[in-house]
C-alpha cells in the first residue's frame, strides 16, 4: 500500500465499526484491520527512518558551516598579519572583507 492509502485506510477505520468500508483501500475484509495495523506500522517505521536520515544530513551541514566560517576567521586574521604596519584602519579591513567575501560591511 502506498502511504497515501494507508493513510486513507486509517481514515475509513477509525472508529472500528465498518460502516466506511467503501471508501478503504483495502476493502471489507475478514483481517482488513490487521493489514491496516501492519501496513500504518511500516509506514510510521518508514517516517522515523526518513527523519533520522533528515536529522543527521541537517547536523552535517552545520558542522560544515562552521568549518567555513572557521577557515573564512583564518584566512582573514592570516591576510591582517600580511599587513606590514602594527595598525589597520577600518578602510583596510572593510577592503580586505570585500576582497573576501564581495561585501565591505
Amino acid at each position: 500500500m502506498t502511504d497515501n492509502e494507508i493513510i486513507t485506510a486509517l481514515k475509513c477505520c477509525k472508529n472500528l465499526h465498518h460502516t466506511e468500508c467503501a471508501c478503504c483501500p483495502l476493502g471489507k475484509g475478514k483481517d482488513c484491520i490487521e493489514k491496516l495495523a501492519g501496513s500504518a506500522l511500516d509506514l510510521i517505521n518508514r517516517q522515523k527512518a526518513e527523519i533520522k536520515r533528515l536529522k543527521k544530513g541537517w547536523k552535517a551541514d552545520i558542522i560544515e558551516t562552521e568549518n567555513i566560517k572557521t577557515e573564512a576567521i583564518k584566512e582573514f586574521a592570516y591576510r591582517l598579519k600580511q599587513i606590514p604596519k602594527k595598525s589597520v584602519s577600518k578602510r583596510e579591513i572593510d577592503e580586505m572583507v570585500k576582497e573576501m567575501v564581495g561585501d565591505a560591511e
